[in-house]
């Protein structure tokens, strides 16, 4: 293309929204986002001819224009061609984030904002139905708020919880609400075998180093006999036919 004439330079001015691909589910055509210098993250679906298409590496940016076209970028080209616009559409996640990278203070008002942002709901119309304390128990427990959001549904259990601290965002639980096979509710949330997954994972990255002890190993030994009884308990309902539904 050597031999083309000189053409007329162009500066692009649109506005985008973007957020960097933190892993790829590939088998379920899902990129896992997040903005906010990590804080906050969604997962978004796409279609297998989007992944065909765009190709998505992870580290990379899933790219929103303003008439609503989806693309992808390389980190590296979507970094050298933008900025992060000050404009007044800041989120109060970035705010809050910003704040944190250059050490200045958080404040109240601004953890509320980016609070109501993340629950996608004013603070004043959350209400919160309790306070959980059996986690306190030394320094770092003490300090945080584990809030029940919502009032126990069928089986008389809840499903929607938040932990969080004075000075920092606040991280929202959903467990799953309704059966999946019957309401149309699907998987909606977490279940209890993936906490405990999640726990089990760490005591054992423990135990495998030098913070290795019988505390720990009682621990997750008991993790792992809850996740053994919760898994007996699906069986057995599989057996029965009810999985899935509101049958006892």
């Amino acid at each position: 293309m050597s031999d083309l004439p000189k053409l007329p330079q162009y500066k692009c001015h649109k506005v985008v929204k973007a957020a960097k691909i933190w892993n790829i589910f590939e088998a379920d055509h899902v990129l896992n986002l997040v903005w906010g210098d990590g804080l906050v993250g969604c997962h978004q679906p796409v279609t297998p001819e989007w992944m065909e298409k765009h190709k998505p590496e992870e580290g990379g940016y899933f790219v929103i224009y303003e008439d609503g076209y989806t693309s992808y970028s390389p980190a590296e080209a979507f970094e050298a061609g933008h900025s992060r616009y000050a404009g007044e559409d800041v989120s109060a996640v970035d705010r809050a984030a910003n704040a944190l990278r250059h050490g200045e203070t958080v404040t109240e008002e601004m953890v509320e904002l980016a609070y109501e942002e993340i629950m996608e709901e004013p603070l004043a119309e959350i209400k919160i139905r309790r306070l959980l304390n059996d986690h306190k128990v030394n320094p770092a427990n003490d300090q945080l708020d584990v809030m029940v959001l919502d009032d126990p549904g069928h089986g008389e259990a809840c499903h929607k919880y938040a932990v969080g601290h004075h000075n920092i965002l606040p991280v929202e639980i959903n467990f799953q609400n309704g059966p999946i096979s019957e309401d149309g509710n699907g998987v909606n949330g977490l279940t209890h075998e993936v906490l405990l997954a999640i726990v089990a994972d760490r005591l054992r990255g423990f135990q495998s180093g030098e913070y290795a002890c019988k505390a720990n190993a009682c621990a997750l030994t008991h993790i792992e006999e809850a996740m053994h009884w919760l898994q007996q308990r699906t069986l057995e309902r599989m057996r029965r036919g009810v999985e899935g539904t509101h049958k006892v």
